[in-house]
């Protein structure tokens, strides 16, 4: 008869290579872990993106292309006759629309030409834009006629200041967000109120050579327009505009037919020969979305076909531990050991790569996350 601890010696000599099988079970759990962790991170980013995107507000935000030039419909009377609509809660008008174009410029926190300048996403708006977007007010004020903002509009500054370049620029109102305050170094939406800051010299060809001073009036709370900082920021400057190309109508949620109804008439009545131009900014929401819910949809079918590899790799390694070591098994069972003990040996035996597998993989996961965020 075999003694004791040669039939223990003997059943880790057989069926293969413990420390190959080991590894490659580790290296399995490791992708399966990264994988279900970014594929965990994506999800809540995309919900996120969901919640945030397009604001809390219940009421649709409708967006009407009008190009004069092309539909010979004059801006303002588009908005005063949509705004008469019982159905229409608010209008206002934006350059581009969200979500599919961005636009920005270099600010610095002086007018010299060598000081250090930020890279801030830029929106021009129309007069009752925060209103009509529902973009709660943190500091200052925003746009309004009662203030003669609309005298100070690009336009009308840089015709003056190519009429006269040595004429000083006179400062154009902006409203920035929470994120403009972190790049310039405000300390809070309060102390930015009423300070100047300027287009740098060499951005402001259009201004006579001059650095262009903004006049900040308002700060207001942060709201997301593009994915993932398209301009390597996620700060805004609104400028205000009158005679933009998008129409922006919030409706009434509970009476979003006859809403609709209302609008087209009043396009065809105004524009009988040109066919209205709508859209939700819902669409174009789930048109730049839908790039990152593919990206999701791939992670998931990863994570879950590195799950099964995984699984059936353990499940392999579990035959293979027990195999290896039937002979300890079976001695161990006749000096007295208990169901419970043999099975607690046998999952110690396969659960270490798998624990080692997650404690290297978890901080680079981690690290990704942040990179992805």
């Amino acid at each position: 008869m075999q003694a004791p601890a040669g039939a223990l010696r003997a059943s880790r000599t057989r069926l293969g290579s413990q420390r190959l099988s080991t590894l490659l079970i580790g290296i399995q759990f490791a992708a399966t872990g990264f994988l279900l962790i970014a594929v965990t991170i994506a999800a809540l980013q995309n919900n996120h993106l969901q919640r945030t995107g397009l604001g809390v507000d219940a009421d649709p935000l409708l967006l009407i292309e009008n190009t004069p030039g092309t539909t010979k419909v004059d801006s303002a009377t588009l908005r005063q006759e949509l705004a008469r609509l019982p159905q229409v809660k608010g209008v206002t008008e934006i350059a581009t629309p969200p979500w599919v174009s961005w636009g920005g410029h270099l600010i610095s926190k002086t007018a010299d030409p060598t000081a250090p300048a930020k890279m801030i996403g830029s929106r021009g708006v129309g007069f009752d834009f925060f209103d009509v977007y529902g973009i709660r007010v943190l500091a200052g004020r925003v746009f309004g006629k009662e203030y003669g903002d609309e005298a100070h509009t690009p336009g009308d500054g840089e015709a003056a200041n190519k009429t006269d370049p040595a004429k000083p620029a006179e400062p154009q109102p902006i409203v920035v967000d929470r994120n403009f305050l972190a790049e310039l170094g405000f300390d809070s939406p309060q102390d930015a109120v009423d300070q100047i800051v300027y287009v740098p010299q060499r951005m402001a060809g259009a201004f006579g050579g001059q650095a262009q001073p903004l006049r900040i009036v308002g700060v207001v709370e942060n709201r997301l327009y593009i994915f993932f900082g398209g301009l390597g920021t996620d700060a805004i400057t609104y400028q205000l505009g009158t005679q933009f190309r998008f129409q922006v109508v919030r409706i009434a949620h509970d009476d979003v037919a006859r809403a609709l109804a209302a609008i087209d008439g009043v396009w065809r009545r105004l524009a009988p020969n040109v066919a209205i131009n709508r859209h939700f900014v819902d669409d174009y929401f789930s048109q730049a979305y839908s790039t990152y819910a593919r990206v999701g949809q791939i992670l998931t079918g990863l994570a879950l076909l590195a799950l099964l590899i995984s699984v059936s790799g353990l499940f392999g390694m579990a035959a293979l531990v027990a195999g290896r070591r039937l002979r300890e098994i079976g001695v161990r069972k006749a000096h007295g050991a208990t169901n419970r003990q043999i099975v607690a040996m046998l999952i110690g035996s396969f659960s270490i790569p798998v624990i080692a597998a997650n404690v290297i993989v978890w901080p680079l996961a981690w690290f990704a996350a942040r990179a992805y965020l």
